[in-house]
Parts: C-alpha cells; structure tokens; sequence
C-alpha cells in the first residue's frame, strides 16, 4: 500500500476544497463526515477541523473536571457553523472531583456515592475523585447546570459520557439510592416478578430512568431556546439520536503493527443493527477511538502514524461499508494532533471522498456481505443498494495494492453498466464484468477502498445478497441478567442489549447464565452463531433443543490469547431445530469464555 508519505501530495487538494464556506447541516440525516476534535477552543482546533472537512465536531468542549469559562467562547460554534459544521459538548455524567468548579463540601457529600459502609469512595483508586449518585436530584441538576451552560453558549450536539456513573460493584449505596430501591422493590412486588429483585437490575431500572429524564429535560429546555440539540452517549444507548461508541477491542496489534487479518465488517454491522435496535429507530451509529487510560494510554497512539493511516484507510473503509461511520481523529488528549503526525492530509482526502459520494452512504442501503466470493485473500466485501443499482464494496486488507480482482455475486443478470470509484485514486472508472450463472466483477487494480456501481435499467432479484438478520451482542463482562429470549418473526431477539456476547465456561461459574431462545416457527430453522475467539482454557459449545442436546462443538485454544476479537476462529456455526415451539439454548461446557459476536436465525 501506498506509504503515508506519498498521502501529502495526493491529499493536497482537498485541503484546498475545504476552504470553501458552506452551510452547517440542518440535521444528521446528511452528515458523512464526523471528527473528533478534543478540545477546540481556539482558532488553531477550528482550523484543523476546517481542513479535515468535518461536518459535526465531536466533543469540541467537554467538561470533565474543571469546566471551561464559555461566556468567551460562544464564537466557537458560530465560526464552525461558517465553514459547514455542527459542533459538539459533552460532559462525564460520573466523575465529581472534590471542590471542583467551587462547589462546597455539603454540596458533594449530597451528589457523592458512597460505599456500603456510607463513607466516600475513591472512584477508580484515585484520591479526590468521587462518582456521583444517579438518584441524587442535586447531581441530576449539576450534571444538567452543564448541559445547559453548553447549549446556551451555542453547541450543537452533546456527547454524555459513562451515563450509568461508571459504579463499582463496592459503590452505590448512599441514602438516595437505598431508598430509590426501596420504590424499585415495592413496584416490582404489583408484578409479582420476583426474577427482577436483584441489585443489578435495580441498578440497570434506576440508572435508565435517570438517562431518560436528563434527556428530556435536555431537550425541553432546547426547546425553550428554539434550538435542535442532538444527544449521544458514550456507548450504544436507548434514548439518543446518534449513537456514538468506540472501537476498543476490535483494535488489534501485531508486533506493533496494526493486525488487518481477520474481516471486522460483520461486528461494525452488528453494532449498527445492536445502535439501532436500542434508539428504536435507524439513527446514525459513529464509531471512534476512545482515549481510555494506559501508558500509552491508548493503543492508536502507540503506532506510528503510518499505521494510523492505513487504519483509517482500511478499517475505516469497512466501517462506512457496513452502514455506520468513522469518526477520524483529528485533535485529543494524550497529543492526538493530526496536524502534527502528518495524517491530516489524509483526513482531508477521505472526508473529500465521503462527502462528494454521499449518496452511496445515505440514499442507499445495506444488503448483505456473506454471499459475495473472491480467490483474492483478506477482503472485506459489502453489497447495498437504491432504485436502480447495486454497490460493490471492496476492502483490501493486504498491505499492498491487489491486481485483477475479481468478486463473484450470485446474481443471474448483467448490468448495464459498470464504474468503480475510490479514495485512493480521482475520478470514476469503467470495471470490467462477465455474466455466467452469476456475475463476475473485474477491478484492475485495488489499493485500499473502491466501490463498485452496477447500473441496472430494472433491478434483479436481490435476496440472495441478504444476510439473515443478524442479533448483536453486548461486549460486558458480566453475569447477563436475562437467560430467556423470545425470537421476533423477522428474526431478532427480544430483550436484545441483554445479550451477552461472552458464553462463559468452567473457570467463572459466578458469570455463567447460557441463552436459552424461545423460538415458534412454521417450519425447520437454523441458528447461526459466529464465534470470533475463545480463552486460552478453550471452550465447548453444547447446543440444547428442549433441554436435549443435539450438538456439541469443541473449540480448543489456537493462538494462545485471551482476546475476544482476536479473530482465531472468526467463523460461523449452524445448529438446526425443528418447526413449532421450542427452546433453544446454548452452553459453553469448557475451560473458559468463547466470545460469540453475533448469531442469525435462517
């Protein structure tokens, strides 16, 4: 592939391109571009992001310990608006540092947690740090004093993040929360369900309720002022009009290189049909790298830029591919400067990309990835849709540039046409095709991105480009607080963010509650699993049909790791069951955890 050296001259004229003043977006709906840009405050931050062709600032201000005095910074936002982007706050909803921004002593000691003994807890070991109590009406105000203060000074969009306070398991019990579980216990005796009386599921009640009434009153109070403020929180979440997440695990290093082995595409969709799911509507799902902790404190900054930039290359690709977005890192803590590691040029040349291809991204829509074929080793394949064509995206996670790629779709008509457009190189291209008993596509050449039109007068018969609709797992380790799913007809599961995507084994018998799904079909049906990794102890699949068990998949260890999207089986398993009502559960019997990253039913 090509070095990050040769990026500054190719990438040149999209700094140029971004200069050009433009209207900030309405809305989301049309948004390709999202950077992060930690902290903008002067000209300089605005300047980078100018030139890295954003469309929406995330976490331009954030308040996390002391916050900034913004009655000087309101032209911050106007001057992103200039230049055609929205521009984003946020603020921790756990961390409350002890007389931070002047508050009194009285003042903490009613907002703080507290330990089951009822003194302070040091939030995360760290002295001087509390975390705030979620039924404390004082902290639900100051975090909202915060909000507030933001979107009068003229933000756009707020970032909420650890919207769940990011409590240990030796925290959470000071006076507000007791007597809010004393209400959660008395409402759950009217039902009769004595499954949900347990600690955590207050917890999950109780934090829920606290999330949704910061969001109404966030929103409330923008309508007041005549605004549109759009929310996310730090994570995938109910209640939001974006969900924004980063990529942590599914970041993978070999002797300190970025690892482009394994095919991530499938978890990027899994995360946008699992953000959807959530919102309860297809709202925008941006993926990005999270500062974290650590030393270095995370690992995109632990690889030399060169390797920033064929990540964004080529997972970013992957990303867009699967229906979500990437937001590239333009400015952050810790010395994230895009300008000063030399990857802003490329920024700038994807962001032109995107936004000149918008349609691609925002009037078409994902098909499937499973059917596409090619002899050509680790790529990333995706096929979408509109009225009159079919989108080929490629991915080459080789490090080199691939000649006379060829992709095969089960699909018995030719196109009328056939383009092919990219980021690496400019314009629109003829691609060579052939139809057989099914459609053979040629690209000549494939550096790390390319998208295939194939124009149709009248679209073929596309069902068999369509994946089974795939169920998402929650990556948390933790005993799941569900064991029982009821299978939807069109094939999702219901409660979905419960579902676990660790199936724990022998080694932690305190975290193990195997899946069982209710299923009631008319005819025989198949459960596909995908498991990506497993332990280093191994683990065995036993797969139960009304608590008989009619498959059993031994997975012993294979690369020696304890990392879950390591990728050592990266593959799928198929378990039938017969039509009519039946339940169907799934075990791991092992030594360990097998991280299972999504499952379909066919």
């Amino acid at each position: 592939m090509l070095r990050l050296a040769c990026w500054l001259a190719v990438a040149a004229a999209s700094l140029v391109a971004t200069a050009a003043v433009a209207a900030a977006p309405a809305g989301l709906d049309d948004i390709v571009v999202y950077t992060i840009n930690e902290p903008t405050v002067s000209d300089y931050g605005l300047d980078l992001a100018r030139q890295a062709g954003s469309e929406m600032l995330i976490r331009g201000w954030f308040k996390w310990n002391r916050a900034p005095r913004l009655e000087s910074l309101r032209w911050v936002p106007e001057k992103a608006h200039s230049f055609g982007a929205l521009f984003g706050g946020g603020i921790t909803c756990s961390a409350l540092y002890d007389g931070e921004n002047g508050i009194s002593r009285e003042q903490l000691l009613d907002m703080a947690t507290r330990g089951q003994d009822g003194q302070l807890v040091d939030a995360w070991g760290q002295p001087g740090i509390r975390h705030g109590s979620l039924s404390s009406p004082a902290y639900l105000d100051y975090l909202f004093r915060w909000c507030r203060e933001q979107i009068d000074a003229g933000v756009d969009y707020l970032f909420m993040d650890e919207i769940d306070a990011a409590l240990s398991d030796k925290e959470g019990y000071d006076n507000y929360s007791l007597a809010d579980f004393q209400r959660y216990l008395t409402e759950i005796a009217k039902t009769n369900d004595t499954s949900k009386v347990f600690w955590r599921r207050f917890r999950r009640w109780r934090d829920e309720r606290a999330w949704k009434t910061l969001t109404d009153r966030i929103r409330a109070y923008a309508k007041e002022r005549n605004r549109i403020v759009f929310i996310s929180a730090n994570g995938l979440a109910k209640y939001v009009d974006l969900q924004v997440l980063g990529v942590w695990g599914a970041w993978t290093t070999r002797d300190g290189r970025i690892d482009l082995r394994n095919n991530q595409l499938p978890h990027w969709r899994s995360l946008v049909e699992q953000g959807h799911a959530l919102a309860g509507k297809p709202v925008p799902v941006v993926l990005f790298h999270d500062w974290g902790f650590g030393n270095p404190p995370f690992p995109f900054l632990a690889v030399p830029p060169s390797e920033r930039a064929l990540w964004m290359r080529v997972r970013g690709a992957e990303i867009y591919a699967a229906g979500a977005f990437f937001a590239f890192p333009v400015l952050g803590p810790f010395g994230c400067d895009a300008n000063k590691d030399g990857t802003l040029p490329l920024i700038a040349r994807q962001a032109a990309f995107y936004k000149a291809h918008r349609d691609l991204y925002r009037q078409a829509g994902y098909l499937g990835a499973s059917a596409l074929h090619s002899a050509v080793p680790n790529l990333s394949l995706a096929a979408w849709t509109n009225s009159h064509a079919i989108f080929l995206h490629v991915i080459n996670r080789n490090r080199q540039p691939q000649t006379n790629v060829t992709i095969e779709l089960p699909l018995d008509r030719a196109p009328v046409a056939a383009t092919v457009v990219s980021p690496d190189f400019d314009g629109k291209r003829p691609v060579a095709f052939r139809q057989a008993d099914r459609l053979f596509v040629t690209l000549d050449t494939l550096d790390a991105y390319s998208v295939v039109e194939l124009r149709y007068e009248a679209l073929p018969e596309l069902g068999r480009l369509r994946d089974p609709r795939r169920v998402p797992t929650a990556h948390r380790w933790e005993r799941a607080l569900c064991n029982e799913f009821c299978v939807r007809p069109d094939g999702f599961v219901e409660p979905v963010n419960e579902l676990i995507g660790y199936l724990q084994g022998q080694l932690h018998p305190t975290l193990r509650n195997p899946p069982t799904f209710l299923v009631n079909v008319a005819r025989p049906g198949t459960l596909i699993v995908h498991i990506n990794s497993v332990a280093r102890l191994g683990a065995r699949l036993e797969y139960r049909v009304d608590g008989e068990t009619k498959q059993v998949v031994e997975l012993p260890d294979r690369d020696g790791k304890n990392e879950e999207f390591a990728g050592e089986y990266d593959q799928t398993f198929r378990f039938p069951f017969p039509a009519g009502s039946h339940r169907l559960t799934l075990d791991n019997t092992g030594g360990d955890w097998a991280y299972m990253s999504w499952l379909a039913f066919e």
